[in-house]
């Protein structure tokens, strides 16, 4: 699924998705992320990981 929605400043390196984004994208990165499902582990940056945990607690929070 990455490969099909490749963005330039991101790698797939040893089935790993790696790459860098601007503070400003940080919203659009946690719903990208949130396509992989269960298939995502956010290692880093603290601030990346905390954003798409919030994004799940709101989630979970509207059922």
């Amino acid at each position: 699924m990455a490969q099909q929605q490749l963005f330039p400043n991101m790698t797939i390196v040893d089935s790993q998705l790696k790459g860098t984004y601007h503070e400003k994208e940080l919203d659009f990165l946690v719903n990208y992320l949130l396509m992989f499902g269960t298939e995502a582990l956010i290692l880093k940056p603290r601030k990346l990981k905390q954003a798409y945990l919030q994004k799940l607690q709101d989630m979970q929070a509207r059922y």
